[in-house]
């Protein structure tokens, strides 16, 4: 019996939390830390092509309930292909409240092969079994979400400086 909790507990940290520890829909007064959106800015311009650019991932608690956590369990990601370019860690997260991690980089629309983005909201291995109802993600299927960098090309105006 060991050696099957002790196989779970590897899987689940190593490859995410099964069904088995984390429901698949959301109750009343459960919090929901949802990856909402990735937003693509220009910064600045300085040719018809190239410039500074801003991508922004947006975690929003979907759900009725306040997301009560302790420091250094949670934390969201953004990556740039399969680098990591920034990360921010978060604690609580009121009912319909987000946190934002952003990246600011140079770009240049010619480039034939832009990188995808990438948002995750990371856990500590342990948050469904440390006693804590209110730090319990509800739903996990929406922990991630990926933009194509090409549509970055789509924040420089088509006519020229």
């Amino acid at each position: 019996m060991k050696i099957k909790i002790v196989l779970f507990i590897l899987l689940a940290s190593t490859f995410g939390m099964s069904s088995a520890s984390c429901p698949n829909a959301c109750e009343e007064g459960q919090p929901n830390p949802a990856v909402d959106r990735i937003d693509y800015s220009l910064v600045n311009q300085t040719s018809a092509t190239t410039g500074t650019v801003q991508i922004v991932g947006v975690v929003e608690n979907k759900g009725s309930g306040n997301y009560e956590s302790s420091q250094g369990k949670q934390i969201v990601q953004l990556y740039e292909d399969v680098e990591l370019v920034s990360q921010q860690a978060f604690e609580n997260l009121a009912a319909g409240a987000t946190v934002t991690v952003s990246h600011t980089r140079t770009w240049n629309t010619n480039n034939e092969f832009p990188p995808m983005y990438r948002v995750l909201i990371v856990y500590d291995p342990d948050i469904y079994i440390d006693a804590n109802p209110n730090n319990n993600d509800c739903q996990t299927s929406d922990n991630s979400l990926e933009r194509d960098g090409a549509e970055l090309n789509d924040e420089f105006p088509t006519s020229a400086l």
